[in-house]
């Protein structure tokens, strides 16, 4: 499948997802989410995972990839700052859509600090030759504790 060929649907389906699982997020009150709303929500982030990885698109399918496993938390123990971890990677997924449809390159750093202030592990998978600095830098700056950077 050539990635730019199917750009322009890719963006609008994954913008129609994204849009519709903010939406659910926004109208939710942060505390547990009801089910018909965990089910909704994880429709929307897996599909949108799934024509992310079908286009190339790295960067939004592991957002969409880490808030699945953001949900589940909220889903499990209601936790609040999962609730407001979801929203702020979606809206980060969001603006990497804008710059796609901008023609710019998605924002390496949005994906690296979506789960800043959350109390998860993040790995970062770093094209050869990136320097990882300039990620972890943004990331301590959100707020996020930055414990260790080792290559695998």
């Amino acid at each position: 499948m050539d990635p730019t060929r199917h750009l322009p649907l890719f963006l609008e389906e994954a913008r129609s997802h994204v849009e519709a699982a903010l939406a659910l997020v926004r109208a939710t009150p942060a505390r547990r989410p009801d089910r018909e709303t965990v089910t909704a929500l994880a429709r929307h982030l897996h599909s949108l995972k799934g024509i992310a990885s079908c286009v190339g698109r790295t960067p939004v399918a592991r957002i969409a990839d880490e808030c699945e496993d953001i949900l589940a938390r909220w889903a499990g123990d209601g936790d609040p700052e999962a609730a407001g971890a979801v929203r702020s990677a979606l809206e980060r997924c969001e603006g990497m859509l804008s710059r796609m449809e901008r023609g710019e390159p998605p924002d390496q750093q949005a994906a690296a600090c979506l789960v800043a202030r959350a109390p998860w592990r993040l790995e970062l998978d770093l094209v050869p030759g990136t320097d990882p600095l300039p990620l972890l830098d943004a990331l301590a700056r959100a707020g996020g504790p930055v414990r260790s950077c080792r290559p695998s």
